[in-house]
């Protein structure tokens, strides 16, 4: 068990790099609620893209790509493009330089965000949002989860 003795605000120079803040990512089958994978690290993309790439690891290749939601994060975004993301070639115009290769979502890919909207230091209602992934399929995916999800609790 690691132990963080001082918040990053007050962490110095002298200080061991194990000091300061420290998150704890999770990744949990919604319908099940069975925990998969967790990681503790700072806020970072490459933190995020570690869960990502544990969760790839335990996934049956057979089975498609789960339905991310997350909060918003830009990290998130940025780890699930790094694992399960593609390189395409961008097409040339024929003006200046060539461009560079970018990553890009896989078509399997399906991740929303469900962001609190906040006045005054309170909640005060939900934006939700689709990063990747056809919202059609993500609405069904999210159906079968609340279906499973009632018949749990009746």
């Amino acid at each position: 068990m690691e132990l963080h003795q001082k918040k990053e605000e007050n962490v110095t120079e002298e200080d061991p790099a194990e000091c300061g803040d420290c998150y704890t990512l999770t990744a949990m089958e919604s319908d099940t609620r069975l925990w998969i994978s967790h990681h503790e690290g700072h806020r970072t993309t490459d933190d995020a893209t570690e869960l990502f790439e544990d969760i790839e690891r335990k996934r049956n290749s057979d089975s498609e790509i789960p339905l991310f939601i997350s909060d918003d994060w830009d990290a998130f975004e940025e780890g699930l493009l790094k694992v399960y993301g593609k390189v395409e070639q961008p097409l040339y115009k024929g003006i200046g330089r060539k461009p560079n290769p970018v990553l890009v979502p896989g078509e399997d890919l399906k991740y929303a965000q469900v962001c609190k909207k906040r006045e005054k230091g309170g909640v005060v209602g939900m934006v939700k949002r689709v990063v990747f992934g056809n919202l059609e399929k993500i609405w069904q995916s999210l159906m079968q989860i609340l279906m499973v999800i009632s018949v749990l609790h009746t």
